[in-house]
């Protein structure tokens, strides 16, 4: 699989192209099921987005039902 590109050009917004891309890690298991994903901030340094970049992506994750964030828990794959 490709690493992430922060700064592709294909018109989508970068907190969608985040989550499209953790979402095919989910899907092809290189983010194992019932794992706890790295925290937000550690993605932010890790993928060269913003922290909001990641908010919004964890939010677009579990709303299409593939993680689930427990306060003082963490976020777990589904």
């Amino acid at each position: 699989m490709k690493p992430f590109d922060p700064d592709a050009k294909d018109g989508a917004y970068q907190y969608m192209r985040l989550a499209e891309y953790l979402a095919e890690c989910i899907k092809t298991e290189a983010i194992r099921p019932k794992s706890m994903l790295t925290p937000q901030r550690t993605l932010a340094r890790q993928y060269g987005v913003s922290l909001e970049t990641v908010r919004r992506a964890v939010a677009e994750l579990e709303r299409r039902g593939l993680i689930k964030t427990l306060p003082a828990k963490g976020m777990f794959v589904l």
